[in-house]
């Protein structure tokens, strides 16, 4: 017997209220916010009926449970449609905003959520979790906002500080090894490396591929060395040597721990 999404989401929780499980790192989609809407526009409103399904998808959720699954609290994803100069976001400078709860409050109250939402993310935040706010322009091929890319956001091209700049450390790294861009990805295993999607002159990409693997993966940073040489397996080794001891995955958990995350999750056309 197959069991809809919602009810199995209603288990888990009932399951958390009585102790059955002990903890749950990812809980559950919070009700999608359009940034948009003011707009009414039928391409804003097909926009954000895309963005809605997409995180409700038995696909996305399979994937955030996977994604979250090494969280030491519980994460909830609020998705939000919007292109970013929509009103709300423009103050916001880099790919990642880290929010304190009483801000993330304000912001979720400012840009008009219901009160209900406001109260139950409050309640996440002020209860030791995490809410990611993940802005999508919408549902472009090859640029979804899956929950891989939600954790890639956090270290893309223009989060360099984040982190006191690990994600610029590690590009600087890769580029000190001398490695070729393409034999870097011909061994790199994630799936926008296997499906060529990452650009083998854009360090700053691969960077934030190989931080998101070593939060995302239980096995880490790792390569498919029979990929390359000997001489680029030793390159390989320093990179993720260097990775490995920048503790990321920890580091991440802790930087975000009671806070509300706005990221600039996918961009549009």
């Amino acid at each position: 017997m197959r069991v809809k999404m919602s009810r199995l989401r209603r288990i888990v929780r009932e399951a958390l209220a009585t102790g059955t499980i002990a903890e749950a790192p990812f809980m559950d989609i919070l009700p999608a916010f359009d940034a948009q809407a003011e707009r009414g526009s039928p391409e804003a409103k097909m926009a954000h009926r895309s963005v809605d399904r997409f995180h409700r998808t038995p696909v996305f959720l399979k994937k955030a449970t996977a994604t979250f699954k090494d969280f030491p609290y519980d994460v909830y994803v609020l998705p939000i449609t919007g292109d970013y100069d929509t009103e709300f976001t423009q103050n916001f400078g880099e790919r990642i905003t880290v929010i304190d709860a009483s801000e993330g409050v304000d912001l979720l109250r400012g840009i008009g959520l219901d009160e209900d939402v406001v109260d139950r993310a409050e309640a996440a935040v002020s209860g030791g979790g995490t809410v990611i706010l993940s802005v999508a322009e919408g549902m472009t091929p090859g640029q979804l906002p899956t929950p891989w890319m939600i954790v890639h956001a956090a270290f893309d091209a223009n989060s360099r500080s984040f982190m006191q700049g690990a994600a610029d450390d590690v590009r600087k790294m890769i580029i000190k090894t001398g490695i070729e861009g393409e034999d870097l990805i011909r061994a790199m295993t994630m799936g926008s490396a296997r499906e060529s999607k990452i650009e083998s002159d854009s360090e700053g990409d691969i960077a934030a591929e190989l931080i998101t693997q070593a939060i995302v993966d239980s096995r880490g940073v790792h390569f498919n060395l029979d990929a390359v040489s000997v001489e680029d397996q030793a390159s390989l080794a320093k990179i993720k040597s260097f990775i490995d001891a920048l503790s990321v995955k920890e580091n991440f958990h802790n930087a975000v721990r009671r806070k509300f995350i706005l990221l600039k999750t996918a961009f549009g056309d």
